[in-house]
């Protein structure tokens, strides 16, 4: 699956990166929220490279919920 920002807003982005994991959870495969934060933030683009860098050298790593408002 590959969900990436290019020119929607964050806010249209992050809608329908949560769009999909919801779907996703309500049909009993949800996914971790480990993996949601990486894929998340790799689909953000080089415009937040320093924000992802400096999210993802944290240990241990943010849940999603945690990891969104910080953009």
């Amino acid at each position: 699956m590959t969900l990436k920002k290019g020119s929607r807003s964050l806010d249209e982005y992050l809608r329908d990166f949560k769009s999909i994991y919801d779907n996703l959870a309500a049909i009993k495969k949800p996914v971790p929220d480990l993996d949601k934060v990486f894929q998340f933030s790799y689909g953000l683009g080089p415009r937040y490279e320093n924000f992802r860098v400096a999210m993802l050298s944290k240990a241990p790593y943010h849940t999603f919920s945690e990891f969104v408002p910080a953009l």
